[in-house]
């Protein structure tokens, strides 16, 4: 048996959400696919809140539960303390070389309104949550590796005439990231 796609395992990963009842939205390399440019990766990025869809004990169960029912290879304990802290939760099927990273996100005014703000896309025959490219731009703007800078130049030169920049400033600020967003930017236009 041939090794699953990054595509199989992200669909996936997806069906697993929805069947959980579990809000989501694809904010890594995929959404840099659809807003920027196309890159190779390693894994699919989605952020999960916390104070949204894995509040109750129930809601963990039936993530848990779907996580299972869909292949991928769990540990009750580990997600439930990766719950508690709201840390970055990394799932691997057995038969693929791509994994799928969930980053628990905490409720803070900036991830209420990201969520708010999320958007359906028709890829891979699906219809999936992602980031807005504001939220995709913002979020990269967070840990700035080099290859963050370079996707938010394509997001920026992709998504131009598109962009909601005074959302981008307001929360740039509010995240510190605003400096080094304006070079960036400065540097595209």
């Amino acid at each position: 048996m041939s090794a699953l796609t990054s595509e199989q395992v992200t669909l996936k990963a997806i069906d697993w959400l929805r069947a959980a009842n579990v809000r989501y939205m694809v904010v890594g390399a995929l959404a840099v696919d659809i807003y920027g440019r196309p890159r190779l990766t390693e894994d699919t990025d989605i952020a999960v809140p916390v104070f949204i869809s894995l509040r109750t004990e129930s809601q963990i169960n039936r993530f848990i539960y779907s996580a299972i029912d869909y292949g991928f290879p769990v540990s009750p304990v580990e997600i439930r303390e990766a719950i508690k802290k709201t840390e970055k939760l990394v799932f691997k099927l057995p038969d693929a070389r791509f994994r799928v990273e969930f980053f628990l996100v905490k409720s803070t005014p900036y991830n209420i309104e990201a969520f708010k703000r999320r958007r359906y896309k028709q890829i891979l025959g699906k219809r999936i949550y992602f980031a807005s490219p504001e939220d995709i731009i913002l979020h990269k703007s967070t840990r700035m590796h080099p290859k963050d800078a370079e996707d938010i130049k394509a997001i920026l030169l992709r998504q131009r005439k598109n962009l909601d920049f005074a959302y981008i400033k307001r929360w740039s600020r509010e995240m510190e990231t605003y400096d080094e967003l304006m070079r960036i930017t400065d540097e595209v236009f």
